[in-house]
């Protein structure tokens, strides 16, 4: 035992002169001012060594020590009074205001207000329970700043773990910085960055450098960023890139809410969906989801990629306005309004209850819509046959036309899922009330761009529902030579395909013909029937004047001027 305590003693002793180094030129012990002394406290025993002219004191405890408002506690110290410096070993503690810094030896420097503190486990407990784990910490009890290197970590008292390679901690300022490979965990996230500051009073983490970022469904890298733990709040600055199983977006500046599931998109902000192949891009993106609600301003444009399977060629339709929304809501929630005409547009009959099977439903469903359509054509016809003895034969041949398209419609369109004809879709069923419905809304002067279509109008809306789009106040539509205009304009689609246009009430058409003469056609109603992304049949509806140019060998020789009641092109 005697052994064990006069090796300790000359380890001591040899870090007491290493120490020494430190403190040339300080004054000795009766020449340093009162306040800036190490006073021992309390102690069981106390005994003089003197090595090299050099007075040391042993003290055995439990010791405890004061200086700069500050507890240094121990169970054996070695003390050189002269150098104010302690050397102290065995359930050290340095205790401040509420700080407790604890670890295996503790080397104190009186004169540079220092405790070096090392061991396995070095760990400083700050009065809000926030654990700062290292296995080397310097601190300062006289402006209580710590300073750890070689790894550490520390852990709020919320569960929130951060690690670095050093770094500092400031208890009058609840400060924690941390440098070099900083990591920070919570949950369900976890950022990686240069460097980072965590204000423990405030729960407000700052972050710099190469960000990374992890969550539950996403990947985020950026040069800064913010995160109020309290809050639940988000925000990351300077080329922000996020990536999803669905999506890729670029911004300057994000702010997200967690809490709420909501956030806010600036700067050059670029939305690519990649099941879609859809890009949205603005100034301005606000969102949230559950359910989900976007909203773009500040320049938006939405466009959309479209690949042709037969010639593999990729075209692309551009659309702007002042604004545009995208967003998710049910039946149920819809206004009772809208969502009967919704349904009155939507030209697919609802059925009200299954009588077959599911495996059987449809083609059921087929054939009744075939045979209801057929017999009223029948009836229609038999009825003009009566009203006029003398048919023309080439409205006659318009109308089997006319009945012969829309049973190819009707045939088309009941080619939908047996769930989209079943009776949960009754209305009144929760089932059928609670079934999504996505919409798209565009608000004041949009612009739509494409190859072979250009459009203007005040606004568009779109529903899942009728899967009809529509153009108000004053849409206008350019394709190839021709320009189309009217009151409002449905582009109706089936399956991803358009098949109709629909312009209502005051239709006009005008083609060009050469360069000075332009056909034109004027009526209640048009519509045209596409096939393939292409016209295949145009119709002009009540009321119909129609003015062309007839050309003959290459010369323009004549004017037509039509005017009736129906027009079939």
């Amino acid at each position: 035992m005697k052994r064990h305590r006069i090796l300790l003693f000359l380890v001591c002793i040899a870090g007491l002169i290493t120490a020494s180094h430190h403190a040339l030129g300080q004054p000795a012990d009766q020449k340093r001012p009162e306040n800036e002394k190490v006073h021992l406290i309390s102690a069981q025993m106390a005994e003089m060594y003197e090595l090299f002219g050099v007075s040391y004191r042993k003290v055995t405890g439990p010791a405890r020590f004061l200086h700069n408002d500050t507890y240094i506690l121990c169970d054996t110290a070695i003390w050189n009074t002269q150098q104010n410096v302690i050397h102290a070993v065995g359930n050290v503690q340095v205790i401040q205001e509420g700080t407790r810094l604890t670890g295996e030896t503790i080397h104190y420097l009186g004169d540079l207000n220092t405790a070096e503190v090392r061991g396995r486990v070095v760990e400083l407990i700050d009065k809000d329970e926030n654990r700062l784990r290292t296995q080397y910490l310097n601190f300062n009890t006289k402006d209580s700043i710590g300073y750890f290197f070689n790894g550490g970590s520390m852990v709020d008292n919320e569960g929130t773990i951060l690690e670095s390679r050093r770094g500092y901690y400031y208890s009058k300022e609840k400060l924690f910085c941390m440098y070099e490979h900083v990591e920070m965990g919570t949950d369900t996230l976890k950022i990686k960055a240069d460097s980072l500051y965590y204000h423990t009073d405030l729960n407000l983490a700052e972050y710099w450098g190469n960000v990374q970022a992890w969550h539950t469904d996403g990947f985020l890298t950026c040069r800064e960023g913010t995160y109020e733990r309290d809050k639940e709040l988000f925000h990351f600055l300077d080329n922000v890139f996020i990536q999803t199983e669905e999506q890729e977006i670029n911004a300057g500046d994000v702010h997200y809410d967690r809490l709420n599931n909501s956030g806010t998109l600036l700067q050059n902000v670029q939305v690519r969906d990649t099941t879609q192949q859809v890009l949205v891009l603005g100034d301005r993106l606000d969102f949230r989801r559950e359910p989900d609600w976007v909203q773009v301003t500040e320049n938006p444009v939405f466009i959309a990629c479209e690949t042709d399977p037969e010639t593999n060629r990729t075209d692309s339709l551009f659309l702007g306005a002042d604004t545009l929304r995208v967003f998710t809501t049910t039946i149920g929630q819809m206004d009772s309004l809208d969502r009967s005409r919704a349904f009155e547009r939507r030209e697919i009959p609802v059925r009200t209850k299954p009588t077959l099977q599911a495996d059987s439903l449809l083609a059921a469903d087929t054939l009744a819509a075939a045979d209801t359509i057929a017999a009223a054509a029948d009836t229609v016809a038999a009825a003009d046959t009566v009203q006029t003895p003398e048919t023309d034969p080439e409205n006659e041949l318009t109308e089997k036309m006319l009945r012969a398209d829309s049973l190819d419609i009707q045939l088309n369109l009941n080619k939908a899922d047996s769930l989209l004809l079943a009776g949960v879709r009754q209305e009144g069923d929760s089932l059928f009330n609670t079934m999504e419905v996505h919409l798209f809304y565009g608000y004041n002067n949009v612009k739509v761009y494409r190859s072979d279509l250009q459009s203007v109008c005040d606004s568009l809306v779109f529903n899942s529902i009728d899967s009809v789009l529509r153009q108000y106040g004053k849409p206008v539509i350019w394709n190839q030579e021709s320009q189309l205009s009217a009151d409002s304009v449905f582009f109706r689609f089936s399956r991803d395909s358009l098949y109709r246009v629909d312009l209502m009430s005051g239709s006009f058409l005008i083609s060009q013909e050469e360069d000075v003469f332009f056909h034109q056609i004027k009526g209640e109603m048009m519509q045209a029937h596409m096939r393939d992304n292409d016209v295949y049949r145009f119709d002009a509806l009540k009321n119909v004047k129609a003015l062309f140019y007839i050309p003959e060998d290459s010369l323009i020789t004549s004017l037509n001027i039509k005017e009736c009641e129906e027009m079939n092109v």
